[in-house]
């Protein structure tokens, strides 16, 4: 006898399958016996779980659902995206051209962890610059990223210590000279990591959480003051600035004519702070921020036009 195995579900149940053969029941049967035609939704659900018009059955007299009414939802939803049509756009730093300096910076939270999810990811081994803090990297590990070298390199004593850093420049570009500078006290400790390319001066930075912040200011200003031209501060201060009282520090970093870049209330943790920042003089330059699935923090890409 041609019988084949099959097993019955609620259109409902079925939503989201995608099936090979699909033998739809176009009516229902309530407690009275009496039947009735299905909902259109629940007939379009129904039919659309199969993969060709060749696997779908239909179990029953066929009759045609009457069209939407003209206050329906999904219709009057259809209509306006058929007038206002979206323009979407994406970009990663593997779409800018080489007439631009790209720079990736993230609070790695142990590079040597994370060493295979960043080599594959084309956003930022695309980029000018590779930059790190929390790399949790000690003197014996040996990591490559192909296409790199690597500027400057700060060693942790235990993987559980935030204090390292990590600069990785693009082999197509001229080795920078690179200038580190730290403070700490038993409470926390900081650093600012420098270099210049592109008659452009780079700022990378780090706070810990319980580090002075007048101290951390401090340096900011000597570092800041040395430099002369366009300047990019960035990194993980650990200073909240989607929270008003936190505006002070907006302030001194206006003192310098630097703005930040991204929009503060943006957050830049999986904890909804925004305590990785940047910020700038530069007027021509982009910047946006990229999610990645292992690290706490997103990653800050820039984009910078080459003089």
């Amino acid at each position: 006898m041609p019988l084949v195995a099959a097993n019955a579900m609620t259109i409902a149940k079925s939503q989201g399958s995608s099936l090979p053969c699909v033998v739809v029941s176009p009516t229902t049967q309530g407690k009275s016996g009496r039947k009735s035609a299905i909902k259109r939704e629940e007939l379009y659900v129904g039919c659309s779980r199969a993969t060709s018009l060749e696997g779908l059955f239909i179990n029953g007299t066929f009759k045609k659902p009457a069209p939407p009414k003209p206050n329906d939802v999904v219709t009057k939803e259809m209509e306006n995206l058929k007038n206002r049509p979206i323009q979407f756009s994406m970009l990663f730093l593997q779409d800018f051209t080489a007439t631009q300096t790209t720079v990736f910076f993230m609070n790695a939270q142990s590079l040597k962890k994370h060493h295979k999810d960043i080599i594959a990811d084309s956003c930022p081994m695309s980029s000018s610059f590779l930059a790190f803090v929390e790399p949790h990297m000690i003197e014996d590990d040996d990591l490559e990223f192909n296409g790199y070298r690597y500027a400057h390199r700060s060693n942790s004593s235990n993987r559980h210590r935030s204090d390292g850093s990590i600069l990785l420049v693009h082999e197509s570009l001229n080795y920078p000279t690179v200038h580190v500078e730290t403070f700490s006290h038993e409470a926390g400790h900081c650093l600012c990591v420098s270099w210049t390319h592109e008659n452009i001066n780079f700022i990378m930075s780090y706070r810990s959480p319980k580090c002075s912040i007048t101290a951390f200011k401090r340096m900011i200003t000597n570092i800041i003051e040395e430099k002369e031209g366009d300047v990019l501060f960035f990194g993980d201060i650990n200073i909240d600035l989607s929270k008003s009282e936190n505006q002070p520090f907006v302030d001194f970093m206006a003192s310098f004519n630097m703005e930040s870049k991204l929009n503060v209330n943006e957050h830049t943790t999986d904890s909804g702070t925004h305590i990785d920042c940047l910020f700038s003089n530069v007027t021509a330059m982009e910047a946006c921020l990229y999610e990645t699935y292992y690290s706490h923090h997103k990653a800050i890409c820039m984009i910078l036009p080459k003089y």
